[in-house]
């Protein structure tokens, strides 16, 4: 093969990732950019008490779509809540701020940020019009599951000891 053939590949190579390299740094600078302005936003000040709840009891599912976020709490209960981006006045979440907002959840809730805890998953869904739709989900593991379901078993039952 001659030189300036393997050259030419060789150039298109590093030109593509190059261009790669630069879209993802484009695109980490722009959900850098909306996750600021999560935090600054009214949107944020409305969910602080949602978060505050969702602190206080283990998290079973926790899922995050264009209308907004729900959140199954661990229990015997299986207590369940949302927070509805239009029964709060602000419309849908569009594909970044899912992402950034996905982003701000694990810095306010960072035990959603440890693997061997919850599996994250992005998930499509598709429309009955064919269209495609993204969902966040984080979901308990089952063997922290398990530790909890014990915990919890121990909590309710504890040991009775006669001295």
């Amino acid at each position: 093969m001659p030189f300036w053939i393997l050259a030419a590949l060789a150039a298109v190579t590093v030109l593509g990732i190059a261009v790669y390299v630069g879209q993802t740094m484009a695109h980490r600078k722009k959900i850098k950019l909306r996750v600021q302005k999560i935090y600054g936003s009214q949107l944020f000040a409305d969910m602080t008490p949602f978060l505050s709840a969702a602190q206080k009891m283990p998290i079973e599912q926790l899922l995050i779509d264009k209308t907004g976020i729900s959140i199954r709490l661990f229990g015997g209960t299986s207590q369940e809540t949302a927070f509805v981006l239009r029964s709060w006045g602000y419309s849908y979440f569009t594909e970044d701020q899912q992402e950034a907002m996905r982003l701000v959840l694990e810095q306010e809730l960072p035990q959603l940020a440890e693997r061997e805890k919850y599996n994250a998953a992005l998930k499509p869904v598709r429309l009955l019009n064919g269209d495609r739709e993204y969902v966040f989900s984080y979901t308990l593991t089952a063997k922290y599951k398990s530790q909890l379901f014990r915990a919890s078993a121990q909590y309710r039952n504890p040991v009775q000891t006669s001295w």
